[in-house]
């Protein structure tokens, strides 16, 4: 594991070689398992709306409810909160992540974009100010070596409106690893850029999106 600190446009962390190489496999392989219940996206309306998110996603709390422990995934995800070198880290770093040791809450959802999906400027918060959601950690994996391009993640220092930045600003471009994770402030601007990916399922690409926060 290969811990990077960055304060611009952000802050946010970069955690290399997130898991061990069985784990990346093993966590593939899960969501290979479920193609059948990665459904299209919707917005925290619930309504679908692919001009602005037009990837597919799976909610494994859904999917494991009651059984989480069969989910190598979700014992992974769990174990990152165990963890002393991430836990000492965001301790003592800025807030919400100092709150990390506090935070009793937090939902999996596993995305899959193919080709020419993206996912407009948006914040991961349920609502302005709210708690539920204060820290995003995004995981990648993928079939090595990769089919797909595209796909980076921007994150940016701007407020947004309907999709779009307000005005300009600092926008980082991060090129995505298989195995690769980035934590960052959930009421903060981001985006997903197109992909471009082959029609098979197990070609494109996957991402990790949990939710911390409190309730």
């Amino acid at each position: 594991m290969k811990v990077e600190i960055y304060y611009s446009p952000i802050f946010h962390i970069v955690v290399r070689d997130m898991f061990s190489a069985k784990e990346n496999k093993e966590i593939l392989k899960e969501a290979l398992s479920l193609e059948d219940k990665f459904l299209d996206s919707y917005l925290e309306n619930g309504k679908i709306n692919k001009e602005f998110r037009s990837n597919r996603t799976a909610l494994y709390d859904n999917i494991y409810k009651g059984k989480r422990e069969e989910s190598v995934l979700l014992r992974s995800i769990d174990n990152i909160f165990q963890n002393q070198q991430i836990r000492e880290i965001m301790g003592s770093s800025e807030y919400p992540f100092t709150e990390i040791s506090n935070t009793n809450t937090h939902e999996t959802q596993v995305s899959r974009y193919g080709d020419d999906q993206f996912y407009k400027w948006h914040v991961d918060a349920e609502t302005i100010g709210g708690t539920s959601r204060m820290l995003t950690f995004v995981y990648y994996f993928n079939e090595t070596p990769k089919k797909f391009s595209g796909g980076e993640l921007e994150i940016s220092n701007t407020p947004i409106y309907h999709g779009e930045l307000v005005q300009d600003g600092d926008v980082k471009k991060i090129e995505i690893e298989n195995n690769m994770m980035i934590i960052f402030n959930s009421h903060k601007a981001h985006r997903v850029l197109p992909t471009k990916s082959p029609k098979t399922f197990k070609q494109g690409r996957f991402s990790v999106n949990c939710w911390v926060g409190k309730r």
